[in-house]
């Protein structure tokens, strides 16, 4: 047994490790990323920090909505990337996302050195802040590629029953890492954030943004070193692979999950990015949002997680995901009702619902989405992908082209908020009908299980 693996199986993770040299590689290289992409935005662009960022960068509530556009159409690049490379089989899906995800985070590397190169040579502040969306996109696209052989090789190495169990232990570690991150990063923000101290938080922002990215570069490493694809799983996949066309054609549950992830992302891309603003424009400043993200929200997102994993093959997630869906805007809704005067009390409250409902929504959608591709395809995963990446961008047009109507019934005194709220208003309507296509009765699809052909591995290494 390695290492890594005597070190974490004590920590209930001797089921998943046991037989399968380098699982425990497998459960904690997820740590660091989620720390890197809770922080900087990357991957899901779902980081209060990273649209202050931008902000500081001179970025208006019109020109926001590119960050989503963007970045997830970043997500839409990945799906033509995959479905060009027609030599991508399980058999070389697990380097392929190792040097997808190493590129993608390293990349990473330029939301950082162009700006400073910007201020260096004096460039316009639309070239500098339009360099580093460029930058995200073209990361967003490597690191989804990786993505979606990762969940096809993940597939394959973790048994059907163990999913549950094998996703709540990597996130139960992953957050409670980005929890410890999110309080440090709270303390070293200027109190006040960029209300009072714009060049401090500039400044500290940016410090954090290398440190991490260069912690998530290091940690795609033990990708390499985690379990490989079973023989029988790869000899499987190269009898079932059939045209794309023909998949989608006789697959009616993929279907509904591709629609389901191009409706959840346009309204989830939209309010997240919008939330941020909106707490900033009623005065609440980075550190205090920083703060209960790492006090309230962090804490039951884990709760979500393992109520999420202990539920999914209990209950399978074509049944689940109606439900953390449905939790998961009605937490969101909560945020139209904060104001500077109840934020003291309402702010915890609504971070800590909203951390449970995103965490278990998070973790429900992955494994349903194991459940619905089939085996050793990495096109699948990366259509749904790219839905999301779809909806992403048409909610982001829909956005740019509503923000002036909106500004300008703001300064004729005929809106009573500020603009981003009536953004996350329509944010949450859309997720309304997400929420109504996951509660649809879903169409039948017996889910691949690897665990055959796991227990025959295991069983020749033994001999």
């Amino acid at each position: 047994m390695l290492w890594i693996d005597r070190l974490i199986a004590p920590l209930a993770a001797r089921s998943l490790i046991q037989g399968r040299p380098g699982m425990g590689w497998l459960l904690t290289e997820m740590a660091p990323v989620v720390m890197w992409a809770g922080i900087t935005g990357a991957m899901g662009l779902e980081s209060l920090l990273l649209v202050s960022y931008l902000s500081l960068l001179g970025v208006d509530d019109q020109m926001l909505a590119l960050l989503p556009m963007l970045g997830f159409g970043g997500m839409m690049l990945s799906l033509a990337v995959v479905h060009l490379q027609r030599n991508l089989h399980l058999g070389n899906m697990q380097r392929h996302a190792f040097w997808a995800c190493l590129t993608g985070r390293s990349l990473w590397f330029g939301t950082i050195l162009w700006p400073l190169l910007g201020f260096a040579f004096e460039w316009e502040p639309w070239i500098i802040w339009g360099g580093v969306l460029g930058i995200i996109a073209i990361a967003q696209a490597a690191i989804w590629t990786g993505g979606s052989s990762f969940t096809s090789w993940t597939q394959a190495v973790v048994p059907l029953r163990q999913r549950g169990h094998f996703f709540a232990w990597r996130n139960t570690v992953s957050f409670l890492t980005l929890s410890l991150a999110m309080g440090l990063t709270g303390l070293l923000l200027p109190e006040g954030g960029q209300h009072e101290d714009p060049e401090g938080t500039f400044r500290v922002l940016m410090w954090i943004f290398a440190g991490t990215t260069m912690l998530a570069v290091l940690a795609t490493w033990p990708l390499l070193w985690s379990p490989s694809v079973p023989e029988t799983a790869v000899e499987k996949e190269a009898r079932t692979r059939q045209p794309i066309l023909t998949v989608l054609r006789e697959h009616p549950s993929l279907r509904r999950f591709l629609c389901y992830g191009l409706l959840f992302s346009a309204s989830g891309a939209i309010f997240l990015t919008y939330m941020a603003r909106y707490l900033v424009e009623i005065f609440v400043g980075e550190d205090l949002i920083t703060l209960w993200q790492g006090l309230a929200q962090i804490p039951f997102m884990l709760f979500g997680i393992w109520i999420a994993g202990w539920l999914l093959p209990r209950r399978g997630g074509a049944r689940l995901l109606g439900f953390f869906t449905f939790l998961l805007m009605a937490a969101q809704a909560g945020f139209l009702w904060l104001s500077a005067a109840n934020s003291w009390w309402l702010m915890p409250v609504l971070f800590a619902t909203w951390g449970l409902a995103r965490s278990s929504q998070r973790l429900i959608a992955y494994g349903r989405m194991q459940e619905v591709i089939q085996a050793g395809d990495a096109r699948q995963p990366s259509l749904y992908f790219g839905a999301m990446g779809l909806g992403a961008m048409l909610g982001s047009l829909v956005v740019m082209l509503v923000v002036p109507y909106l500004e300008a019934a703001l300064a004729d005194g005929h809106l009573s908020h500020p603009v981003s709220w009536y953004i996350m208003l329509g944010a949450v309507v859309v997720g309304g009908l997400a929420t109504l296509v996951a509660l649809l009765p879903q169409p039948a699809f017996e889910p691949y299980d690897p665990e055959e052909g796991i227990r025959l591995e295991q069983a020749e290494r033994n001999q």
